[in-house]
């Protein structure tokens, strides 16, 4: 498994939003709200998943195996809910100053939305389309074993293997369903959407100064060659 920085999580977990729970029995109060296990289960599994491509049962074996915890310490639940206290902590402090009515973050809160029920979505959609064939990962592991997988655990490249193969087989069944929508969805765009495009993207205005040079360095250019 990869190795990822704590600060990563928790920048995604402030993309994807935080709501804590209130039913069932609660972990943790943050200024009076409550973290209820059940979140806390299922953002850690979620997190995981997503981050990593895993099932729920590789999380539970990674999180039981020191050295893979050791690398990624939020596998251990109690990291993990410590991170979403400071989440929550600097998500408050954020509505208490006004960032909530900030055009841009209203933008990245609605697009990080998005992103988080498409990926989920065609995870979900096609995952039993995009199992690798084990012979044919067996095969790449044959061909790279002495050169991409030296020194690699034999478990361990042949997951990253299937990592990969299941990636690409993801990406050609999205390209296609992509197109399918496109057929039948309703887009339509502006006639004239890229001069409105064009005509809202800022320039920087060039100084005389900033001319002169680079009129200066063109010639010197001219003249060496």
């Amino acid at each position: 498994m990869k190795k990822i920085n704590i600060v990563k999580i928790l920048v995604l977990l402030v993309l994807t939003g935080f709501v804590a729970c209130s039913g069932g029995e609660w972990v943790a109060k943050v200024e009076g709200e409550k973290i209820s296990l059940d979140y806390l289960n299922t953002a850690y599994y979620a997190q995981h998943k997503q981050l990593f491509n895993l099932t729920k049962e590789d999380v539970d074996k990674y999180a039981a195996d020191p050295e893979t915890s050791k690398r990624l310490p939020t596998l251990n639940k109690s990291i993990f809910l410590d991170e979403l206290i400071k989440q929550k902590l600097i998500y408050n402090k954020a509505v208490e100053e006004g960032y909530m009515k900030n055009k841009e973050v209203q933008v990245i809160m609605d697009i990080a939305k998005e992103g988080a029920v498409v990926q989920y979505y065609i995870k979900e959609k096609f995952k039993d389309e995009i199992t690798p064939n084990e012979k044919e990962v067996e095969e790449i592991y044959a061909q790279q074993k002495d050169k991409a997988f030296r020194g690699v655990p034999i478990d361990q490249a042949l997951k990253r293997i299937r990592s990969e193969l299941a990636g690409r087989k993801l990406n050609m069944k999205l390209m296609e369903f992509v197109e399918n929508l496109k057929e039948v969805g309703k887009i339509e765009k502006n006639k004239n959407y890229k001069d409105l495009l064009k005509a809202n993207t800022e320039v920087p205005a060039v100084k005389k100064d900033e001319k002169k040079e680079e009129k200066k360095a063109a010639k010197k250019d001219d003249s060496e060659k």
